[in-house]
């Protein structure tokens, strides 16, 4: 069933939230993709949501493809090996607008099926307001 929800932040300090993290932005690449509007582009996300360790999800209205998997300097104690020389990306991202503090989503689309039927119930909305 796909799963919708409201996303949720919490009042934080960064350095709050950073205390005890168990590292969940090192642990899924997330990438902005575009909204499919072709059969082809509906027709590869469908082919790519059927791998495990792939998932779409949607938040504020831009749409991601979401690669579980692990950052190859992310430390046994959840901290980043090259925190001096990490990324500008990793810099950028911050709490309490981060994966550790509710759901980081509006949608959340893991099979071929829910991709399918998210979109169906994106057209019957739009006929329905015409």
């Amino acid at each position: 069933m796909l799963k919708q929800k409201k996303v949720k932040s919490k009042k934080i300090t960064s350095l709050e939230a950073c205390q005890e993290c168990p590292a969940i932005c090192c642990r899924d690449l997330a990438m902005i993709i575009g909204k499919p509007h072709t059969k082809e582009e509906i027709e590869d996300l469908k082919w790519q949501v059927r791998f495990d360790t792939v998932d779409i999800f949607i938040r504020q209205h831009h749409w991601y493809l979401r690669v579980k998997g692990k950052c190859m300097y992310l430390g046994k104690n959840n901290l980043c090996k090259i925190y001096a020389d990490r990324p500008d990306k990793c810099k950028e991202h911050k709490a309490p607008n981060c994966e550790r503090f509710g759901e980081y989503h509006e949608v959340l689309i893991t099979t071929p099926d829910e991709l399918v039927e998210y979109l169906d119930s994106k057209k019957r909305h739009k006929i329905k307001i015409k």
